[in-house]
This record gives C-alpha cells, structure tokens and sequence, in this order.
C-alpha cells in the first residue's frame, strides 16, 4: 500500500493470460500504521508461483527488475520455497507460454543481457537504495539454477 496525498493506494496486477499452477493462499494485508487495528486477508500467490514466475519473467524479458527479483527471493531468509514444486510450476509456466525452461546457459546467450545491464540504475536505482550492480546480481544466478536443478 503506498500514500498518494491524502488517500492509500494499492497497486493491483490484473491478468488473464498466465497459467496459474500452485493454490492460492490466504495472506494478511501488511501496514504501516500502528493506530490502525485490522486483520484482513487477501488471496495471493504462493511463494513457488511467485519464484517460477519471476524465472519465466527473466528467461522471456531479460529485465532488470526480474534479475532483481530472482535473486532477492532466493537469497531472503523469509522464504523457504520448495524447489521441486518451483521446478514443475516453471516447467509448466513455460510450456503454457512457449518458451524454453531457463538454465544459466540459456541466459549467458540470449540476446537482452546487455540491455539488461545497461538498464540497471535507470529501472532500479529510483526505487532501491542500497543497490548493488548488475553484475553482482548476475553472478549470483548461478547459485539459483545450481540450487533448482540439484
């Protein structure tokens, strides 16, 4: 939820084109304000959706923000995903859309890297303040595919 002026916003992604493979799942709506007493819950995608999602992302767009992502769940203590059930999900996502499941040597060749890279600051800077660059994010996908396909 972000504050625009007076009134919060929620920003809501709406899409009709996208396989959804694992159940939803029932989370609380976090807040900031300490005043305010609620407990509602709204149906979101699980962490392996969320996981296979972004790998899809990043196999078929090559943008900052994916590689970004990716990583960040991988490496954020919070997250405990199953990588088999990541696995089945990113094998069906990408079958639904009819592109080939991204290994790291699929990536080191596909043509957007180099964007991506140059691209970096000006899509994530203004929102990140402790980035690190492209390069350290790139190195660390390795690790990922190691980890999903071990």
């Amino acid at each position: 939820m972000k504050r625009r002026g007076n009134n919060p916003t929620i920003k809501l992604d709406l899409c009709w084109d996208e396989l959804l493979v694992e159940p939803t799942i029932l989370s609380g709506i976090h807040h900031p304000y300490s005043d305010l007493n609620f407990d509602f819950q709204i149906q979101t995608y699980c962490i392996e959706e969320i996981f296979s999602e972004k790998l899809r992302a990043l196999r078929e767009r090559m943008r900052p923000r994916d590689l970004y992502d990716v990583i960040h769940l991988h490496l954020d203590e919070r997250w405990q995903p199953d990588k088999a059930r990541v696995l089945e999900a990113l094998k069906k996502k990408c079958a639904f859309k009819s592109v080939e499941t991204p290994t790291m040597a699929l990536l080191n060749v596909l043509p957007g890297k180099g964007e991506l890279m140059l691209d970096w600051k000006n899509m994530l800077a203004h929102q990140i303040s402790d980035l690190e660059s492209s390069e350290y994010y790139w190195d660390k996908l390795p690790i990922v595919f190691d980890w999903l396909y071990s």
